[in-house]
């Protein structure tokens, strides 16, 4: 747990400075410099790009750090021919999509002409995009796989969002239009690429192209596990941004032809702000997946059992935290947007509520991909993408972005369900205790306390909420011990500011 503990705690600061930045382009940038259509097709050219990323990918991200640990000679660095296989594939693939995209559309663009013109108009920036995505989500699992996450995450979390910052000043200044907006960011993101592929091979001398091969039994069985992975990523991929390309498509109007971008940029800043509450998940998860790898390979159960309930432990502490404080200063940060935005308040509270649910169930995704019942996670995963492609075609046209966030959080409630039993029924381990009960209730109390807080100025008004929100929450929580893991963190962080 210390490997985990250490570059968790380091993720999550860069999360967090990351989240800052993102906040200031997010909340207060982008709703007031761009047009809402145009922030919104910003949003939706990176959805789809990620999602095309996944298709192309083939399941090769997760198979990477399934087989890496098997492969890797820590000596020399070499991998016995684990990625030059696993390229072939990613290039392969991506030459099928990219020949797709181009040829069909005409109806890959029908659902978006009346909904979102301005996706139609630049539709072809969508694949350089995703090339440049497939990439640097490939590399991404090279990096994890190396325990070597922190590098890749300040890369995409800050470098990333600074480059947004200068991007937006630039389109402020008139210096550039929404075409070079793109074309500037996209190029930001091959730089990133760049970066991360250099200090790989450097750093840990990794050998993208290897003169030995994998045997053919050895391919089918990666090939197979990829299969699965590949329908398991992209279902949870698809059913956790499906709501903002569905938002693009069923929210229209007869008069405005861009309404469901403008959807899209109301539902893009609540989810920004829920990236805060699952920012500490995401930072501790970066590390859990390669050492849950290692732990069934070793068939550690008793580490495996100890990581489920530990991250559990401290993502009920950590997001809830971030969830309530959010949620108390949710009005004062609404003063803050432009009125088209006030949809933004329970859009937000449905899928924070989803966001904390995912974090407070810890690490069961990384449990059973890597285990060899995966073929169930494959099943839940298109079991998941029903539910979610279901509920938001029935809620979006009544209730628009708080219809697509409740469907969101459905989703979230029924997959984790369903992980739950199947990890509880196959190995007898499950990460709740009487104590996290416990938690919610002085989460609940502090929130109560905070509400009390009446003050006219905006931002005094959130940093006294968040303040007192956090010392009541954090003191009850450290003197009852209701989370050891975070008394040693609080004690460790004291020690170096005292």
């Amino acid at each position: 747990m210390g490997v985990i503990l250490n570059q968790g705690s380091r993720n999550t600061v860069i999360l967090y400075i990351g989240v800052v930045i993102g906040a200031i382009n997010t909340l207060f940038l982008y709703p007031n410099v761009l047009p809402a259509e145009e922030f919104g097709l910003v949003t939706m050219i990176v959805t789809i790009s990620f999602l095309m990323a996944t298709i192309g990918a083939c399941g090769t991200t997760v198979s990477i750090i399934k087989y890496f640990p098997y492969y890797r000679n820590n000596d020399t660095g070499e991998d016995n021919g684990l990625m030059s296989f696993i390229l072939k594939i990613v290039l392969l693939s991506s030459l099928i999509i990219t020949l797709l995209f181009v040829f069909a559309k005409p109806i890959l663009q029908t659902p978006f002409e009346n909904s979102a013109s301005l996706l139609v108009k630049y539709y072809y920036l969508l694949i350089p995009f995703f090339i440049i995505h497939i990439v640097l989500e490939l590399f991404t699992s090279l990096a994890n796989a190396l325990y070597n996450t922190t590098l890749q995450l300040a890369i995409r979390e800050i470098f990333l969002r600074v480059g947004q910052t200068i991007l937006i000043a630039f389109y402020f200044f008139n210096l550039i239009n929404i075409k070079w907006f793109l074309v500037f960011y996209m190029f930001i993101y091959g730089i990133s690429v760049f970066i991360i592929v250099n200090r790989l091979i450097r750093r840990n001398k990794i050998s993208i192209v290897s003169q030995t091969k994998l045997s053919y039994e050895e391919k089918i069985s990666i090939f197979k596990y990829g299969g699965f992975s590949f329908l398991s990523a992209f279902s949870r991929t698809l059913s956790f941004r499906i709501d903002a390309l569905m938002l693009s498509m069923l929210v229209a109007s007869d008069f405005y032809l861009n309404k469901g971008l403008e959807a899209t940029a109301i539902y893009a800043i609540a989810l920004h702000m829920t990236a805060v509450v699952d920012m500490p998940f995401r930072g501790i998860n970066q590390i859990i997946g390669p050492v849950i790898s290692k732990a069934w390979k070793d068939n550690n159960l008793k580490q495996i059992s100890e990581v489920y309930t530990k991250s559990t432990e401290a993502m009920i502490v950590v997001s809830g935290l971030m969830f309530i404080l959010i949620w108390a200063s949710i009005d004062d940060i609404l003063q803050l947007l432009p009125s088209e935005y006030e949809a933004v308040k329970f859009t937000f509270l449905w899928l924070g509520i989803g966001k904390l649910l995912n974090s407070a169930c810890g690490s069961n995704e990384q449990i059973l991909i890597n285990s060899k019942k995966f073929k169930k996670f494959t099943l839940i995963s298109i079991l998941s993408l029903i539910i979610t492609a279901f509920t938001n075609f029935l809620l979006i046209p009544k209730y628009q972005t708080e219809g697509a966030a409740i469907a969101t959080l459905f989703t979230y409630a029924i997959v984790n369900s369903f992980l739950f039993y199947v990890i509880y029924r196959n190995y007898k381990i499950q990460p709740f205790k009487f104590h996290n009960l416990i938690v919610v209730a002085v989460l609940l109390m502090s929130l109560f306390i905070g509400s009390l807080i009446s003050i006219s100025n905006i931002f005094l008004s959130i940093l006294i909420k968040s303040s007192i929100i956090s010392g009541v929450f954090l003191g009850v929580v450290y003197k009852a011990k209701l989370s050891p893991e975070m008394n040693i963190f609080l004690e460790k962080f004291l020690k170096r500011i005292l």
